[in-house]
């Protein structure tokens, strides 16, 4: 009995290398044997078909890649990404939770941020929209207290006038 997996069965993505079959034809800076197809639109190296990563319609050699992930500068590469849901969880939890005040700012704020970043991108790895609907009950049920607590107020203050 073999386990087939679906890349061995699948058309090939890569394209192989071609050799070089005249003089005047360019090498590949890595191959120096294999034709050049392209030249790498960060550092002008030539690249044959193997050597040619194509990330967001640029041509990229490997070390230019490497390069750009050694220093976080390759715009095309999305390494870390800024937890919206975890920054809102904790705005609406955390302002309450030591003192109140601060609970009147935060809690609307959270249920604005909440709606505002519901489309971006959650993170690398996938995650729910569960501490956006979260935040934004936290931050309903703490508005909703601070209306209360002023509506108590105002009628407290014409009842005694």
């Amino acid at each position: 009995m073999a386990q087939v997996f679906p890349a061995v069965i699948s058309a090939k993505r890569g394209t192989s290398a071609e050799a070089i079959s005249t003089d005047v034809e360019a090498g590949c800076f890595f191959h120096p044997q294999s034709k050049a197809a392209i030249a790498c639109d960060s550092c002008g190296r030539f690249l044959c078909g193997l050597c040619d990563l194509d990330l967001n319609d640029q041509h990229i050699c490997p070390i230019c890649l490497q390069q750009g992930v050694a220093a976080t500068s390759a715009t095309v590469l999305d390494n870390r990404r800024v937890l919206y849901d975890s920054i809102v969880l904790g705005l609406s939890i955390f302002g309450p939770l030591f003192f109140m005040w601060p609970s009147l700012i935060t809690a609307p704020l959270s249920i604005i941020l909440s709606i505002w970043y519901w489309k971006r991108p959650r993170s690398i790895v996938p995650r729910t929209s569960v501490r956006f609907i979260v935040a934004i009950i936290f931050g309903i049920v703490q508005c909703l207290l601070w209306g209360a607590m002023f509506w108590a107020i105002a009628t407290q203050r014409k009842g005694g006038a």
